[in-house]
């Protein structure tokens, strides 16, 4: 069944008065019915309190904004649908070397073709040997992984195939697509990212993001990320893997 909007909506902008008697009545049996219609009473700062409250997604927002949260607004059905769900998070402390390939082995066990995967560290910070460590885990590893920054976009074949970018060197993001970048985003394998915040802003909406800090000689804290119901899914599935 699909996940329309929950009934506390109605409760949070009915109690304040401006939705008519058959509007409360509607929103009543919202749980029943699983889904309600907006009505122009609903005014923007409303729906955006319970935006924010993650219990609707207004149709009232912006096309972009709505892109950027998912497809939230049923056009066809006119129905309100759930927001999705939050942004989930969490930090893994590397002690050792060790420790970081079982961290890159625990992702490689979760990944699946299509999942795109951002890195982002200072120079040194280990997202290379991250990156190593998924790609010997998934096996068939016919060459030594190093940083692409030369050549900037590697293949390797394994149980799930990887595409392996670093964008240290690109001037931005319409040169990343130049080289075929749209190509490695498309799905056909899984993508791992070197300094993807560089090329933000034609990253899919939906990637799990791995901010790498170095705080000793082989001591590393990651933190990641989800942006999107595919990452939230590959992080709670990762996080259980460690």
């Amino acid at each position: 069944m699909p996940d329309y909007v929950d009934p506390r909506l109605a409760a949070s902008v009915a109690v304040q008065g401006n939705w008519s008697l058959k509007d409360q009545r509607e929103a009543s049996s919202a749980r029943a019915q699983s889904a309600i219609r907006p009505t122009a009473r609903i005014r923007n700062q409303q729906l955006g309190a319970c935006w924010s409250a993650g219990l609707v997604g207004p149709a009232s927002f912006p096309d972009d904004a709505r892109a950027r949260c998912g497809h939230v607004w049923d056009r066809e059905r006119d129905t309100i649908l759930r927001m999705p769900p939050a942004d989930e998070s969490f930090e893994w402390s590397a002690k050792t070397e060790a420790d970081t390939e079982r961290f890159g082995a625990a992702l490689a066990s979760v990944l699946r073709t299509g999942d795109v995967i951002a890195l982002n560290g200072q120079l040194g910070a280990g997202k290379t040997r991250l990156v190593r460590a998924v790609a010997e885990s998934l096996g068939d590893v016919r060459q030594s992984i190093n940083s692409p920054t030369f050549v900037l976009i590697h293949e390797y074949d394994g149980r799930v195939p990887l595409y392996h970018v670093d964008a240290y060197r690109l001037r931005d993001s319409d040169e990343f697509l130049s080289i075929g970048g749209d190509e490695v985003l498309a799905g056909d394998r899984a993508c791992l990212i070197e300094w993807a915040d560089r090329i933000a802003d034609v990253l899919p909406r939906d990637h799990l993001r791995i901010d790498i800090s170095a705080t000793g000689e082989t001591e590393r804290t990651f933190a990641v990320k989800s942006c999107g119901r595919r990452s939230a899914e590959l992080l709670r599935e990762f996080q259980s893997a460690l």
